[in-house]
């Protein structure tokens, strides 16, 4: 490039230099020599255009070859976060190989990203079919459905099925029929059953990546997390060592998180256990960090008074040399000691198979028998043995149910170890996700699950949760969060949930604001008990029973609710005296019974009826902390999220002729709520958030079915630097922005315009839209209808 620059300005100096003196036919030669000599530099640049393309290409194929070389290793290790980052850079060299494509698919796959998975295997499938990769159909249907998207993933398996021709036998029939079968089932089957409650467990025992429960002994809770101490939001480790591990939380507390250091190697994963009947013994695994699947073996530990000693693996008779054997759990049945467990090994139904063992003299274990009757040509994983009921909990991907693995029971029938047929758990214990781990303490159940609305840094599914299951009346309602605080020593504090009578406050308004403060609606809605017990009670066998139903409603859920919120009040000003930086998150429910937009509406009033409670108290003792004039410095604002109807249980009634049910009935009074969700903890002169929206849930009504429906939110940069987009994470593919934006301007704003495809799926929905920032800033809006 020097050269040809040299050159050229060399040509330009002598055409310059010699035109005025020459006469006219040296001025011709000069002329023709020169028009030779820009020929030649034409040819000349042709020739190194065409020089730097092709250097330019093999440069970026070498480059493509190496960031495919890396995504692949990381992905043979299981490192599938760092594989997809070099597959997304390759894509951007090469985004139209299939062979490039059906990796990147892979990748998502195992990062668990089913939106985008299913995105690439459709793209493969729409250009290709299952011609070059003869599970991309299946692939493709699979992702659909851990979406809950049964419909479409239906469709799908039945173009599959229609190829297959004649090989009705083959592995892949097998799956595409039993995928059928399970969508189907699934689109039927979506009701809760019975009174279960499902609650995500707070920090600091779920953490933005993956934890599992194992076992309780002592109300301890014993469970393994793939975690570290230095993890920044763009999930970089810094940590020298990054492996699964095995901790404890006292007595449930959920407080405090504590590794088992006595278990726990730096180089090799360790997770899973269970006690053995005397708590004398412990059963782990430990896994060899290679390429996946890893290989795993059970070992055990001596347990006493909370530390282990003298680890050691297990013989061969149960650890197969050539496979991996893992997820051990102790059971008690016919007073003997039995060990279930899970392995690969040759002669197995499927992949990882359900086995047992049973163990005499806590040292001595039978031949494993596997569980022929359970298996399938799929996996079934994470056992645990209920010994009170005789019943085995497992998790399977291949018997009927949502998507990914759900969480079945078979009750023990016989003294041979027979056992009745796999039967789905169903809602709220299973979800279209990965439900696994399920282990069982008098009546309350814990399950891993990466369903939405578990923790996660990026990928909303990435990472499982531990969830607690209950079965009693008195927790229909969702639980309360503790609070959300950066210093993980501050003690739990129990968020206010309060409750309304119908249409209240400001009955037939359709204004957002009210002038009532929470107790003044309190104080109404109390005088209304007698009305309640009467109507609640009409017409009903057992009259008496409805009567302390509302009752229990009343002392249970109305006034425990102003008891707290005067517990939390105290609380609040405790804090910002000492100058806390906070801000309350506070989330509006109401009954279906009237207009969707209505609903919003109403739910805002409530909102303002506890502001104007907290802001009025003690002669308006908080007021200064809002306004930021408190001497103490401290600072008080509100994240305001009416929901109105669209987070109702389906179970609430909305006929307005019905008033028993959709006006007097339990579930209908818990619906009509206002929750504080949690309380954010701030730094020292710190924005209330370094972006904000002018409206965190957005309204369209009611809406036709198959239309598409235009919104917009603007954007309110509060921070003094650039901020600039991430992603926007979307739980479905019906919403699209015509303008999504790439950078916010510091303290500027900016309004986002957004398309909502109604599809066929009719009622009410609420579905979440989250801008993600690189600085790790998240900004959730609310998009709520009502398709008719």
């Amino acid at each position: 490039m020097e050269a040809l620059t040299i050159h050229l300005i060399a040509v330009s100096r002598y055409g310059l230099g010699g035109v005025a003196s020459f006469d006219f036919k040296r001025l011709s030669f000069f002329r023709i020599r020169r028009r030779l000599i820009a020929s030649q530099v034409k040819i000349f640049l042709r020739v190194f255009l065409q020089f730097i393309f092709i250097s330019s290409y093999s440069y970026g194929q070498n480059e493509l070859k190496q960031l495919l070389r890396y995504g692949d290793e990381l992905f043979e290790k299981g490192d599938y976060h760092y594989a997809k980052n070099y597959y997304e850079q390759a894509m951007q060299i090469d985004s139209q190989t299939l062979s490039i494509q059906w990796r990147y698919a892979q990748i998502l796959t195992s990062y668990q990203d089913y939106r985008g998975a299913a995105n690439m295997y459709g793209k493969i499938f729409r250009k290709d079919g299952d011609f070059q990769y003869a599970n991309c159909g299946l692939n493709f249907a699979k992702m659909l459905q851990q979406q809950g998207r049964y419909p479409e993933a239906i469709e799908i398996l039945e173009k599959v099925l229609r190829s297959q021709g004649k090989e009705k036998k083959s592995s892949k029939t097998l799956w595409v029929l039993r995928l059928l079968e399970s969508s189907k089932w699934a689109i039927n089957n979506q009701e809760p059953k019975e009174n279960f409650v499902l609650k995500n467990l707070p920090e600091p025992l779920n953490s933005k990546h993956a934890e599992f429960p194992h076992a309780i002994l002592n109300k301890n809770l014993y469970f393994s997390s793939l975690r570290t101490d230095s993890i920044q939001k763009s999930e970089e480790v810094y940590a020298k060592q990054y492996r699964s591990r095995i901790f404890m939380t006292p007595a449930l507390s959920n407080s405090a998180v504590l590794p088992v250091s006595d278990l726990n190697l730096a180089s090799i994963h360790t997770g899973n256990g269970s006690f053995s009947l005397d708590s004398s013994r412990y059963y782990f695994s430990r896994c060899d960090d290679g390429k996946i699947p890893y290989t795993c073996k059970i070992y055990v530990a001596q347990h006493s008074n909370g530390r282990f000693t003298h680890i050691d693996v297990l013989g061969e008779v149960v650890n197969d040399s050539e496979a991996s054997t893992t997820q051990p759990t102790i059971a008690k049945i016919n007073n003997d000691e039995y060990l279930f467990f899970v392995s690969n090994r040759q002669g197995g139904v499927g992949a990882m198979d359900l086995y047992y063992s049973i163990i005499k003299n806590g040292t001595q274990f039978s031949k494993p028998k596997n569980l022929k009757s359970l298996n399938t040509i799929g996996d079934e994983i994470t056992p645990f043995f209920h010994s009170d009921s005789k019943t085995l909990y497992f998790s399977s991907d291949f018997h009927v149910g949502f998507g990914g693995f759900d969480i079945f029971k078979a009750e023990l029938t016989s003294k041979e170890m027979e056992f009745s047929s796999p039967v789905n758990l169903g809602v709220p214990f299973n979800s279209p996700e990965n439900d696994t781990y399920l282990i069982a303490k008098d009546q309350e159940f814990y399950l891993a699950s990466n369903r939405m609305g578990s923790m996660y840094a990026k990928n909303p599914t990435c990472c499982a949760d531990i969830y607690k299951v209950v079965q009693k009346y008195d927790e229909l309602i969702e639980e309360k969060t503790i609070v959300l605080v950066k210093n993980p020593e501050m003690r739990p504090l129990i968020l206010p949930v309060l409750f309304f009578h119908n249409d209240s406050p400001n009955p037939k308004s359709r204004t957002t604001t009210t002038n009532l403060d929470y107790l003044s609606t309190y104080s109404a809605y109390l005088d209304l008990k007698s009305e309640y017990e009467f109507n609640w009670s009409q017409g009903k066998a057992d009259p008496k029973d409805a009567q302390e139903q509302i009752q229990e409603l009343f002392n249970l859920h109305i006034v425990k609710g102003v008891q707290d919120l005067e517990i939390f009040s105290k609380w609040l000003l405790e804090q910002l005296q000492k100058g806390a930086q906070l801000e309350l998150v506070i989330r509006g429910f109401a009954s279906p019974l009237t207009s969707s937009d209505y609903n919003v509406n109403l739910t805002m009033r409530r909102i303002e009826s506890l502001v104007n409670h907290l802001e009025r108290r003690e002669n308006g003792i908080l007021r200064p902390f809002v306004l930021g004039t408190s001497s103490s410095g401290g600072r008080m604002s509100y994240e305001k999220i009416p929901f109105g109807e669209y987070a109702s249980s389906q179970m609430v009634s909305d006929n307005r002729t019905d008033v028993q049910n959709s006006v007097y009935s339990p579930e209908a009074a818990l619906a009509r709520r206002i929750e504080v969700k949690a309380v954010r903890f701030l730094e020292a002169g710190e924005p209330d958030a370094a972006v904000r929206v002018t409206n965190s849930k957005l309204d369209l009504g009611k809406i036709a079915p198959n239309s598409e429906n235009n919104f917009t939110f603007n954007l309110i940069s509060r921070s003094d630097e650039l901020l600039e987009l991430d992603h926007i994470e979307i739980p479905c593919d019906c919403i699209k922005f015509d303008n999504a934006i790439q950078v916010l301007n510091p303290r500027e704003s900016m309004t986002l315009r957004g398309q909502f495809q109604s599809g066929n799926e009719k009622g009410p929905r609420l579905i979440p839209i989250e801008l993600i920032f690189k600085t790790g800033t998240r900004v959730t809006v609310y998009l709520g209808m009502d398709v008719e």
